[in-house]
């Protein structure tokens, strides 16, 4: 039989047996799912191993086998939640940030090379696509959801600074010696909250999730990951609010920016309480 064959065929066992992380030491994907998910034995693991990298590799290179395992899952979830988190991010904004012009121009909804997705409506998408990963593969998804947690402050750092280079989402005027003025403004020196929510909602958000990790090992207990994390965007969104010039304003200086934090903190508040009553899985 040929390695792709081979290839093909332990590919098609593992979607039928589950999700196949091998367990090893000092891998933090690997440890995020322990507990939770049947595991092959160590025979069927050296099968896998030797189709994909060569004989001699599972009794050498265990952790990098199974590194380059986790990344194949990682890789085929992130494929498949693309799609449904652009669908949410631009139906969140039609319906959080501008529902009457969009609903009077229906053909603009489908313009998003245009700009205009929003946050919350792609966190919604993701969330879909995560169950729909999770139930195609026959993975835990709290610990899918605790893994794309723990990675997403990237993914927004980068977003926020596309924000500030487009640019867009600007921040209010300002005389702060590192105000920058905005092509397509009106000439006004303006906060650059689009950095400000790149070091908090990015930066900050992933070092704190990666310190309490490291720290706290809340990865033992599956969606304790989710519950810090929608805890501490929802904050940190709460705060940058204050310094972007935003339009959608509901009442005085309360946005719809701040509003929608007040879902993510109760959906928080959720899976803190969730989470703390489950018994800390063991690790390796």
């Amino acid at each position: 039989m040929s390695a792709g064959a081979c290839s093909r065929g332990h590919a098609r066992e593992a979607s039928r047996s589950g999700w196949p992380l091998p367990r090893t030491r000092g891998l933090l994907f690997s440890s995020l799912s322990l507990g939770e998910r049947r595991t092959r034995s160590a025979s069927e693991g050296k099968e896998l191993l030797a189709s994909e990298f060569g004989a001699g590799i599972g009794a050498r290179d265990t952790k990098l086998a199974a590194a380059a395992t986790i990344l194949g899952h990682c890789t085929r979830c992130a494929a498949q939640i693309v799609a449904v988190v652009i669908i949410g991010g631009r139906l969140g904004n039609v319906l959080f940030y501008d529902p009457q012009y969009y609903f009077s121009h229906p053909l603009e909804i489908f313009k998003v090379w245009e700009g205009g997705m929003a946050f919350h409506g792609g966190l919604i998408g993701a969330l879909i696509g995560v169950l729909l990963f999770s139930r195609r593969y026959n993975a835990p998804a709290l610990t899918v959801l605790d893994l794309c947690c723990l990675v997403a402050p990237i993914g927004i750092f980068l977003g926020r600074i596309a924000n500030f280079i487009r640019p867009e989402l600007w921040g209010r005027p300002t005389d702060a010696p590192w105000a920058v003025v905005f092509p397509g403004t009106d000439g006004q020196p303006r906060h650059p909250s689009q950095i400000y929510e790149a070091l908090m909602e990015g930066v900050l958000l992933f070092l704190l999730l990666l310190f309490l990790i490291l720290r706290f090992q809340i990865h033992r207990r599956p969606g304790l990951v989710v519950a810090w994390f929608l805890a501490g965007y929802g904050t940190f969104r709460f705060i940058g609010e204050f310094f972007r010039d935003s339009e959608s304003k509901i009442y005085g200086w309360f946005s719809m920016g701040q509003f929608l934090s007040l879902p993510m903190w109760a959906a928080a508040a959720f899976f803190f309480w969730y989470a703390l009553r489950q018994p800390a899985k063991a690790t390796p």
